[in-house]
């Protein structure tokens, strides 16, 4: 995996975000990739890479920075009812619309100060 953790500061604290470089690692255009629910895992990771694989830089945050360290859900137990998606549904339910945005401003603003990305193109996913 060519990925690399960064903490990008927002105004709620440091959001820590894996941020994957294509292996040429030439000026290139880059993706913004939102996780879902569940959070940060190897899945998604293998999902961001195959994209620098092909030639964008990608930026996957941990949105659930504001609640400090997470343990990775555990995707099995979290669609039937018990601790796990409970502690799921915490999460999720921390996050809204504009925290969010306010999230992807300073998101978007590495992107667009970091000298890999190329004219400012920046997709999003997620």
């Amino acid at each position: 995996m060519n990925a690399k953790m960064i903490g990008i500061k927002t105004k709620d604290g440091v959001a820590q975000c894996h941020f994957f470089a294509p292996p040429q690692k030439q000026k290139g255009p880059a993706v913004l990739f939102y996780m879902d629910a569940v959070g940060i895992r190897p899945a998604l990771c293998d999902m961001a890479q195959r994209l620098a694989s092909n030639g964008y830089y990608v930026l996957l945050p941990d949105l659930y920075y504001r609640s400090g360290s997470v343990e990775p859900f555990n995707p099995a137990e979290i669609f039937n009812e018990g601790p796990e998606r409970n502690r799921l549904m915490t999460m999720f339910s921390s996050l809204n619309n504009r925290l969010v945005m306010e999230d992807t401003a300073c998101l978007l603003n590495f992107l667009q100060l970091e000298p890999s990305v190329a004219d400012q193109k920046i997709g999003c996913v997620g």
